[in-house]
Parts: C-alpha cells; structure tokens; sequence
C-alpha cells in the first residue's frame, strides 16, 4: 500500500505532536496530584451502589497499569516496525485536512449529546446513566444491574455509538473502509495474540480470585454472556467512535500517528464520563471523577490507538486488548449474577 499523499502542515492545533504528549502526560501527572490532595479513605465518591477506593488503591493500580502499558507498547512496535498498515498514517491534502478537522468537531459534538441522552434516559430506566463501560463492570464492581438495564445499556450503545455514527459518516463519505481490513494478516494475528495473553496474566492478578470463585459451569456460560454483552455494549461502539473514526481523522487532518494515539486516549476518556461510579452533584466530587477518568482510560484508550496506528486495523485492538481482557476476566462474576446463572 503506498503512502498517501503529503503537503505541508498548515497551522493548527493537530500540527504539534510533542505538544500533545506533552498535555498527555501532564493530565496524567495533574490527576495524580488531583487525587492526593482532594481524595480521602475511602474516595468521596458514588451513590451508595459503588465499593469504596482508597486513594492508595487507586494510584497503585494506575501506575501499574501505566508501567504495563509502557512495556507492551514497546512490543508492539516491535512486532509492527515493518508492518504495511502503517503506511496509512500519511497526511492528506490541505482540502482534506480541513474536511477531517470539520468532521471531527461534528463527531466530538455529536459525542456530547449522545452522553448527555444516555446519561438522562439510563437514569429513568435503571437508575445509573448510561455511558460506555455497564454500571458494575471493570471499576465499580459492587453494583449489579438488572437483565432490563443492561439490555437497554446494549441497544443505547449499539445505536448511538455504532449504528448512527457509521451511517452518518459513511453517507458524507468520511469513513475510511481501509481500516476494518487486515494489512497483513499474520503480523496482526501475532500481535494480537501476544498481547492478549500477556494482558490477560495481567487481569488474572487483578479479577482472577472472583472468576475463579466461580463453578466451572458458571464460568463457561458467564464468559459467552459477558463476551457478547461487552462486545455489543462498549468494544463496538470504542472500535467505531475511536479507532474507525478519531483516530483515522486525526491523522487525516495532522499526519500524526503520536497526535492521532493521544487524541484517541482523549477520546476513550470522554466516552466514559458517565460510568456508573462517577459523581457530579459537587465541585471536589466532579473533579475528583474527572482526575479518575483521566487516570483510569487516557493510557489505556492510547493504547488502543497505537494498536491501531501501528496496524491500520481497527479490529486488532478489539480482541487483543478488548473483549476478552479486560471485560471477560472482570465482568464474567457480573454478568453470572444478572443472569442468575448457576
């Protein structure tokens, strides 16, 4: 595949990658900061529904996960130095980077309303909004939704974030189809394979004493459910929103791949800025949810993107460091107590 055509940057805010890294990891060290100073034991933080955090849980399991994050990054661009899907992180012309910036100020305000409906309408019908991660899955692990709730949570998810975006994107011609193809089949498989097994011996420290608490029957059936409420309710509606969309329309609009992996971490962290766990009702709760979602997604949510930069595939992310781990390690013990599976 050859590269796509070049001109030169035009000023702008997608044209200053080190700048990017740079407010990447200041967030990063500033919600740190946030935490010590505003947190507590436990953190001031949920309805009731929620297990407390202290704050030495909370930064102890965020700089592991960083320090994790860091060593598989450099593995997977490794395996991917001389992977073909790269080549597709070329700049466009100056006509097409205006159209991507465009296109991404409308998929951004489209992004706030659709939190805003899901936050308003989870709350009629369960009584937590509804946004990216199910309430009880992953970081609030003591709230159990109802079978009603979390099919309304999958058929929200489905249609805003992955029916209507591709639609609507699709018809301005604004989607890139390239980038649900593999590029180079055995690199991809590789790679997903190595990470899937490393970041689930990873998760098995972390969700492994409840999944394996479980009866071999309920672990069979409760992986099946929670793979496939998972992948319908937050891996699809990730793989459209950031990596088919921000991630190709930033370097569209930038010829970036380091602007396009923070823009796509920034865009996972707003996706969740209505989990179950977070709190808006005062000002050192709102910031303290903020700093959590800045800790708890922006290196994750990078890691998707480099995934996906790397490999031009928007699927590799999906079952590499996706569907199965985290979500079938972490939400599998959930999902055998909303379906009452014995």
């Amino acid at each position: 595949m050859s590269q796509e055509t070049s001109a030169p940057p035009a000023p702008g805010v997608f044209t200053h990658p080190r700048r990017w890294i740079a407010a990447a990891a200041a967030a990063w060290i500033a919600s740190a900061v946030v935490l010590v100073l505003l947190g507590g034991d436990p953190l001031p933080l949920g309805d009731g529904h929620h297990a407390p955090w202290s704050t030495a849980e909370r930064l102890t399991a965020t700089t592991v996960v960083a320090v994790d994050l860091a060593l598989l990054s450099v593995v997977v661009v490794l395996l991917t130095r001389r992977h073909p899907g790269r080549l597709m992180a070329g700049r466009g012309d100056m006509a097409g980077r205006a159209r991507a910036r465009g296109d991404l100020l409308l998929l951004a305000a489209y992004a706030v309303v659709a939190q805003i409906v899901g936050a308003v309408l989870g709350e009629q019908i369960g009584g937590t909004a509804i946004s990216s991660h199910l309430a009880g899955s992953i970081h609030s692990s003591d709230a159990t939704p109802t079978v009603g709730s979390v099919l309304a949570w999958v058929t929200f998810n489905v249609t805003a974030y992955v029916v209507v975006p591709l639609w609507w994107f699709a018809r301005r011609g604004s989607l890139d189809r390239r980038w649900f193809h593999s590029h180079d089949r055995g690199t991809d498989v590789r790679v997903v394979l190595i990470v899937l097994v490393w970041e689930s011996a990873f998760q098995m420290l972390v969700f492994g004493a409840a999944f394996f608490a479980l009866t071999g029957r309920q672990m069979a059936v409760g992986s099946v459910i929670a793979l496939i409420v998972s992948f319908l309710g937050t891996v699809l509606p990730t793989l459209v929103m950031v990596t088919a969309l921000v991630v190709p329309l930033v370097l569209r609009a930038s010829g970036s791949a380091a602007t396009a992996v923070v823009c796509g971490g920034l865009a996972y962290t707003a996706l969740h800025a209505f989990d179950g766990w977070t709190d808006y009702r005062s000002v050192t709760a709102a910031v303290l949810s903020v700093a959590l979602l800045v800790l708890q997604y922006l290196l994750p949510g990078m890691f998707k993107a480099l995934l996906t930069v790397r490999t031009g595939n928007v699927w590799v992310h999906a079952w590499a460091y996706h569907a199965v781990a985290p979500h079938v390690w972490a939400d599998t013990p959930l999902m055998v107590r909303v379906f009452g599976v014995r």
